[in-house]
């Protein structure tokens, strides 16, 4: 949920769209490796994988959102 509202914040302090789909790309893709990993459907690192793209996603708007604010 944190991810999704830091995207839903960019987009209202008018982020670009390439920024938007990449992040956005990155969080779905880190989402679906997460369960991979966790139901162990896939290989064990996809886990951890799926982890650092949600992570990655998070830290990347937040600092967006705060260079823009600034």
């Amino acid at each position: 949920p944190m991810a999704l509202f830091l995207l839903i914040t960019m987009e209202v302090l008018g982020a670009s769209d390439t920024w938007l789909h990449i992040l956005g790309a990155a969080l779905v893709l880190g989402r679906i490796s997460h369960y991979l990993g966790l139901t162990e459907i896939g290989p064990n690192f996809c886990r951890p994988l799926g982890m650092a793209g949600t992570m990655i996603t998070i830290l990347v708007s937040s600092i967006w959102i705060m260079l823009d604010v600034l």
